[in-house]
């Protein structure tokens, strides 16, 4: 009897520490703060809305198909951009672990997207890297996400290259895929994170057609910036 007396007045002390209203401005605080900072994050993650009206795969749909379908080409064979890859690898900097861990959240800014950070597969002595030692991030691009990204990319982000006179049209691999690359991401105005160690940004455009040729046309007709 005596230990259950003792075990109701704990529980009466417990229930009342619990009701009392500086602790429940005190959970409610914690409540807040962690509902606030999950709508920063996902704000940051979910991706802009697209103007449909002048996004470049509107103008596929509109032009660029019925031009390929006027010439008598199958509608499944037309090149469509399946998805987009970036991924960065910081090469001589990869033991600087902040500086890794800095462009992944670049990354993650620029693409709105959160990418995979990529390590190593086996060790290298000669290198002095060990198993599964971080050496860059990577993200796949689809739907929407990939349409902003290269909406961006061709109205405003390839202007913003110094120097820049376009990309080769020989990048193509024979199945229709282009890859090309920048030497700096910093042209991206969604960098976020300073850093000392710049990097630069390999990207991948996978399309559905196996022709080089039709892809080239396909992309050049969407406004994507090749060389003269």
């Amino acid at each position: 009897m005596k230990k259950k007396i003792e075990e109701k007045k704990l529980e009466d002390k417990v229930e009342k520490k619990a009701k009392s209203p500086r602790k429940q401005a005190e959970k409610k605080n914690v409540v807040e703060k962690i509902e606030s900072k999950d709508r920063v994050v996902r704000e940051k993650k979910e991706s802009p809305v697209i103007n449909l009206e002048n996004s470049i795969f509107t103008l596929y749909q509109n032009q660029i198909v019925p031009h390929f379908l006027k010439k008598g080409v199958n509608r499944m064979a037309i090149p469509e951009i399946k998805k987009v890859c970036l991924h960065t690898c910081l090469g001589e900097n990869f033991n600087d672990l902040k500086a890794i861990y800095n462009a992944a959240n670049t990354l993650s800014a620029i693409a709105c997207q959160k990418p995979v950070i990529v390590k190593v597969k086996g060790a290298n002595a000669l290198f002095k890297i060990k198993k599964g030692f971080p050496i860059g991030a990577k993200v796949t691009l689809r739907g929407r996400r990939m349409q902003n990204f290269l909406d961006r990319f061709i109205k405003f982000v390839s202007v913003m290259i110094r120097d820049f006179h376009g990309f080769p049209s020989t990048s193509f691999d024979g199945k229709g895929n282009y890859s090309f690359g920048l030497q700096d991401a910093s042209v991206f105005k969604e960098r976020l994170e300073e850093s000392k160690v710049k990097f630069g940004l390999d990207i991948n455009l996978i399309m559905t057609g196996k022709n080089d040729k039709m892809s080239y046309e396909v992309l050049k007709m969407m406004g994507f910036p090749f060389q003269s």
